[in-house]
């Protein structure tokens, strides 16, 4: 895009859009509080004591029968800003090593947690948990415009958990690991319990090894690294096994993918997350 094609900021919306933006964040917070109202957090957490002492003085146990601007008004007026020290007691809850259903199931949305981000360690010498739910049309990802992309991913996990039901079985599988890797997870249907296999050739198209990379038939148009630690790693990486990427490429590179047992065993045996 030329200078000529950038668009001129804006410094003050106009008051038309001031409306929209102002019924869209009003909207969004609404159906927060209405889908989460139910949830362990919600209605235990001290954080929300005000808001709940708020609606019973409206003669309401719960924010039934309250109008829209009441219940959006009361929340904002009685919640005060809060940190990671009022979520962690719950966070906690799911972290344990002994999961049971009945304990963590609607703890703070409607359901079981689909994934657990874990934030980096910048503010503590700890790093942070963050429950993530999957519901209906609450995942959007935007895809490339297209050409040959060069993505890095891992699929590396900080811990499982595994939760329970009454009789003992695991119903669900949750991996604790950084948001990229669910993205990755989430995009192409891949499973924790699957990994295995998700580290194979066969897992799909996009799916290769550094050694593999003679099979990239077109030019790179894109490289894709979440950090860049990933581009220092990959260099020396590919600098440390240059001989074996280079003999890899002359003796392998015409055997089709489905023959080529010596690049899936190499794929089966690498940890880099490249």
């Amino acid at each position: 895009m030329s200078p000529s094609q950038v668009p001129r900021p804006v410094h003050v919306l106009s008051p038309d859009l001031v409306g929209v933006l102002e019924d869209r964040v009003g909207a969004t917070m609404l159906a927060v509080i209405k889908k989460n109202k139910h949830t362990h957090c919600f209605s235990e957490s001290p954080a929300f004591a005000a808001f709940h002492s708020a609606i019973c003085n409206f003669g309401r146990e719960d924010n039934v029968d309250i109008s829209d601007d009441i219940l959006l008004d009361t929340f904002c007026t009685t919640i005060p800003l809060t940190t990671y020290n009022s979520y962690e007691p719950f966070v906690a809850k799911i972290l344990s090593e002994t999961c049971q259903e009945d304990d963590v199931r609607d703890m703070f949305s409607p359901g079981l947690p689909y994934h657990i981000a874990v934030a980096s360690s910048t503010s503590s010498p700890k790093p942070k948990f963050f429950c993530q739910y999957l519901h209906e049309g609450s995942m959007r990802y935007g895809g490339g415009n297209g050409g040959e992309i060069f993505w890095t991913f891992s699929l590396h996990y900080h811990q499982l958990v595994k939760i329970q039901n009454r009789n003992g079985d695991i119903i669900r599988t949750i991996p604790a690991a950084m948001g990229s890797s669910e993205m990755v997870r989430l995009r192409n249907g891949l499973k924790v319990e699957n990994d295995h296999l998700n580290i194979m050739l066969a897992a799909g198209e996009w799916a290769t090894s550094p050694v593999a990379v003679g099979f990239i038939r077109d030019m790179v148009e894109t490289i894709f690294m979440v950090f860049t630690m990933s581009a220092v790693d990959m260099i020396r990486y590919m600098e440390e096994e240059w001989e074996t990427l280079v003999a890899f490429i002359e003796t392998v590179i015409s055997l089709p993918v489905g023959d080529c047992q010596v690049c899936k065993l190499f794929v089966a045996n690498d940890h880099s997350g490249l």
